[in-house]
């Protein structure tokens, strides 16, 4: 959906990617990955209480690799 109201969990972002620009930067791309992970933070294929959230950055003019940033998230 288009609508920022659609957002209202973090699995909502699961596949999430943006073109982020500005008047001062143009070409980023952002790409978000939401799963379960166990207690030693590994993939899960089924439900757990954490959830871990990968943000990739890539801009092939600004960056020569991808910025990977992540967070494990309990509930």
């Amino acid at each position: 959906s288009n609508s920022w109201n659609a957002y209202d969990d973090v699995d909502d972002y699961n596949g999430y990617i943006r073109a982020a620009t500005s008047s001062s930067f143009s070409g980023f791309r952002l790409f978000v990955d939401v799963y379960y992970v166990d207690n030693t933070v590994t993939y899960s294929s089924t439900r757990t209480k954490l959830k871990k959230v990968d943000v990739s950055v890539f801009n092939w003019f600004y960056l020569s690799d991808t910025l990977s940033f992540s967070k494990v998230i309990a509930f």
